[in-house]
């Protein structure tokens, strides 16, 4: 029917709507993290690639204005976003990997940019993680099917994780990377 080939138009549209709040309104993070942060990351399953990346830049501007306004910031305050942010990256980890074994190239790429973005607001915050990206970041270099693009991201990605990470959480993993 006319109504489910129109449900994507409102789901980007609610994204592109949320983008806009989180930019103009970053009094409103912690809020944002309470109500949004959840149901934004469990989106990013949408079937339709469109919305997908969508949702995916709404996070990374989530992440962006998280780093903004925290900048300098520690996050033993329970209520700040850096805090509350670091609750979700259980979650946000267990989404993306998700997002790494699909077949879509454009997804993986946007997957990797989350990623990215999370390592740059978060330092350190994929230490316990790390482990479980690497199947995605092996997969991403090596797959016959992978453009340079997705290599690139997924590069800039170890790369950023190298560098705000001990060498303990890599160290495992470098004969596979």
């Amino acid at each position: 029917t006319d109504d489910e080939d129109a449900s994507w138009k409102v789901r980007r549209a609610s994204a592109k709507c949320l983008s806009a709040i989180i930019v103009s309104r970053p009094q409103m993070l912690s809020k944002m993290y309470q109500e949004a942060c959840p149901k934004l990351i469990d989106r990013f399953r949408e079937r339709e690639e469109n919305v997908k990346m969508d949702i995916f830049n709404t996070f990374i501007e989530l992440l962006r204005q998280t780093g903004n306004v925290t900048k300098g910031q520690g996050d033993i305050d329970e209520s700040s976003p850096r805090w509350l942010l670091k609750q979700e990256v259980p979650k946000v980890v267990k989404s993306i990997n998700r997002q790494l074994r699909e077949k879509s190239i454009k997804t993986k790429v946007g997957a990797f940019s989350v990623l990215k973005e999370l390592v740059v607001v978060l330092p350190d915050c994929l230490a316990d993680h790390f482990g479980s990206l690497v199947p995605g970041i092996e997969k991403a270099l090596n797959d016959k099917s992978s453009t340079s693009n997705l290599k690139i991201e997924a590069l800039a990605f170890t790369r950023i994780v190298m560098a705000s990470h001990s060498p303990s959480v890599f160290h495992p993993y470098i004969q596979v990377l």
